[in-house]
């Protein structure tokens, strides 16, 4: 028995207007009708099985999809992560930057001075007080009579005939003064004969902030704020 036929493929090449009254026609055959995509953009179209005609027509294939937009979202995304990771880095650079250097800002740490070198600011109780002459200096006197000695609240200055001074205008300077912050300073000159000098004797003196240790070694003069002096004698001085 030969095959039978489906008379309704291949549809008729007549038109089937035509004898629309004569056989019936399936009106409806095709493929169905392409689905609505969005553009490109959006995403890639939907996927799907291939679209069959009926009674075993040719297969039509589903429309290609394109590629280029996973190439181009693969360089978004790596451009984005190096965006992010540079602005991430700037942020930590400013951060240091403007964050105030602690180490240099720290208030020093006190140092203790050692009580042997601490400087005191009274004089000893058992020195004896030489009260100053009416224009605030008081004038002494070595126990040998060799050294004459001018004190006042901020300088010592003594005369003697030193061994060891330097020589200023070819001979040797016989005035030597210490103030209450520096070192000695040598010259040469007269101090004069004072009605009210007081002749020291070997003990402790105290007289306008200065403290005065007279011995038979020298006479050594000590400001009471500062610490700074000297130790005189006719054979050498010396500054502190």
């Amino acid at each position: 028995m030969p095959d039978q036929v489906d008379p309704r493929w291949p549809p008729p090449s007549h038109d089937p207007y035509q004898d629309a009254g004569t056989e019936q026609i399936n009106m409806n055959w095709g493929p169905p009708a392409p689905e609505h995509y969005e553009p490109w953009s959006a995403g890639p179209p939907p996927s799907g099985p291939a679209l069959t005609p009926p009674l075993g027509g040719p297969v039509i294939p589903p429309p290609a999809q394109p590629t280029w937009w996973k190439s181009a979202g693969l360089w978004v995304g790596l451009v984005a992560g190096v965006v992010i990771g540079a602005a991430a880095t700037f942020a930590v650079m400013s951060l240091h930057r403007g964050a105030p250097n602690h180490a240099a800002t720290q208030a020093p740490s006190s140092t203790q001075v050692p009580a042997s070198t601490q400087v005191s600011t009274s004089p000893p109780s058992s020195a004896a007080a030489l009260p100053p002459n009416t224009e605030g200096v008081v004038y002494i006197s070595t126990k040998s009579g060799k050294t004459h000695c001018a004190i006042s609240t901020d300088s010592v200055t003594c005369e003697a005939q030193f061994t060891d001074s330097p020589i200023i205008d070819g001979q040797h300077a016989n005035d030597v003064k210490v103030t209450n912050a520096t070192g000695v300073q040598w010259t040469v000159g007269n101090m004069g004969t004072h009605p009210d000098t007081v002749t020291l004797d070997y003990q402790t003196y105290h007289a306008q902030g200065w403290t005065i240790v007279a011995s038979s070694s020298g006479t050594r003069f000590t400001n009471d704020q500062t610490g700074h002096g000297m130790l005189v004698s006719v054979s050498h001085v010396d500054a502190f």
